[in-house]
């Protein structure tokens, strides 16, 4: 879809905002869930970190949320990536269990720093493929996809769950 360049941006600008609502959550609501059954912001920025880390070992090769046989990868690449993608991510849902964020996170401080350097590290990788001259990977249940646009996916990600905050 978009260049590297153009998605890497996109990401940026979904971090600062995500980083600018996580900063602006009262101290009182940080450890509070924001519905029964739902995670406290604490658990929320945790679970960025996490997703972010499994996303950048994903396009290192290093899938550790396991997948499923590639003559299926199509599927949810068309009816969830893709949707993504153009839409963002569906207000209801859960993933996988290797995003699930600690019971009890980190502070808040050493999270945004856990969520920053993830995001530098997945930059790096990204262009450091790039300049390799590889621009796709096989992810483990979307099959074949750009990097520029797994980027863009957690571009969303990242929005999606700024949202949630209080006050987002």
């Amino acid at each position: 879809m978009g260049t590297l360049e153009s998605a890497l941006a996109d990401q940026q600008r979904a971090a600062d905002a995500f980083k600018a609502a996580v900063l602006a959550v009262p101290e009182g609501a940080w450890n509070v869930p924001r519905a029964p059954g739902k995670w406290s912001p604490a658990q929320v920025v945790d679970h960025v970190g996490v997703s972010t880390r499994v996303a950048r070992n994903a396009v290192a090769g290093n899938a550790g949320m396991g997948g499923i046989p590639k003559f299926l990868r199509w599927l949810p690449r068309k009816t969830f990536f893709e949707k993504v993608l153009a839409k963002g991510f569906p207000v209801q849902g859960r993933g996988p269990a290797v995003f699930a964020p600690a019971r009890d996170p980190m502070p808040r401080q050493k999270l945004i720093e856990q969520l920053d350097h993830e995001l530098s590290v997945f930059v790096a990788d990204a262009r450091a493929a790039a300049a390799a001259g590889t621009t796709t990977f096989e992810h483990t249940f979307f099959g074949r996809i750009a990097i520029a646009d797994y980027i863009t996916f957690n571009a969303r990600h990242l929005d999606h769950h700024r949202e949630q905050l209080p006050g987002a």
